[in-house]
């Protein structure tokens, strides 16, 4: 028996040899995923200020667990719905 690896079609590397160098580095850019929860991308303070405001842009707030000054030690979901509801309270105040 000869083992073989299969599901590997991808339409965006159809024109690698399969198995190259070539082909392995298409697949990974096209099929990669993190099983992490991303976030700390705009941290507060650097990015947005202290009302979620994007610095340098009026009316734009981002709500998200981009935000976030650190990585919760847990899954984000509790924080996140905090993070927005308090969000919610802070674009309500304004009106």
């Amino acid at each position: 028996m000869k083992a073989e690896i299969v599901g590997l079609d991808l339409p965006e590397c159809a024109d690698k040899e399969r198995g190259s160098d070539e082909f392995w580095k298409c697949y990974i850019l096209n099929r990669a995923i993190s099983v992490f929860h991303s976030s700390c991308t705009c941290p507060m303070g650097t990015v947005v200020d202290g009302e979620l405001k994007l610095k340098g842009f009026e009316n734009i707030r981002i709500v998200d667990a981009s935000v976030m000054p650190k990585v919760p030690k847990s899954a984000p979901n509790a924080a996140i719905i905090m993070l927005a509801e308090k969000a919610a309270d802070m674009i309500k105040s304004k009106l």
